[in-house]
């Protein structure tokens, strides 16, 4: 993990770096901080605040859809050309439209939909393992809280044991799954 952190360093400081070299003023760096801040962190706040299913790989998502709309609709601080032509473009003055707030609600409605969909398929898979747990509890006649209370004859190795249904202690409590 120290590598991680070092090597994430090194990439940080040599993009800020030739930022600072290739941005003519502390004006035009102010303007990207702020475009940053923005499009990439202001729908992850707002999400991670207001929306209750937000999650990990929605804001993961949003980071990367927020990112990759504002590098598409191009810089002229750093010379970067619009890659992504929106309505209002013009040749001589650039992009017209709000392009900031564009890749913003792009960002924000990216984590809203990932997450979403995260959510979904984590109970509906979460779900489809309890049913089968209540299920095989039922045909056993052993009573749901404690399915097993001696050795636990499951095989960690198994691809059908999901980490979800790991037994503590050789108790499988209806609540760990």
């Amino acid at each position: 993990m120290a590598w991680v952190q070092r090597g994430a360093v090194v990439v940080i400081g040599g993009v800020s770096t030739m930022l600072a070299l290739f941005v003519p003023s502390v004006y035009g760096m102010f303007i990207m901080a702020a475009d940053i801040i923005y499009v990439i962190m202001l729908p992850q706040l707002v999400a991670a605040i207001f929306v209750p299913f937000s999650n990990t790989a929605g804001a993961g998502a949003g980071f990367v859809m927020g990112l990759a709309l504002r590098v598409a609709a191009g810089e002229p601080l750093i010379g970067l050309p619009a890659l992504l032509r929106l309505p209002l473009y013009s040749e001589d003055h650039g992009q017209l439209f709000p392009f900031r707030t564009a890749a913003m609600l792009g960002a924000f409605v990216t984590i809203l939909v990932v997450s979403a969909a995260a959510a979904w398929f984590s109970n509906r898979f979460t779900t489809v393992r309890v049913i089968q747990l209540e299920e095989d509890a039922m045909d056993s006649k052993i009573p749901l809280n404690v399915v097993n209370s001696g050795p636990v004859d499951a095989d960690p190795q198994d691809t059908n044991c999901t980490e979800d249904a790991k037994v503590q202690g050789g108790v499988l409590i209806q609540g760990a799954i």
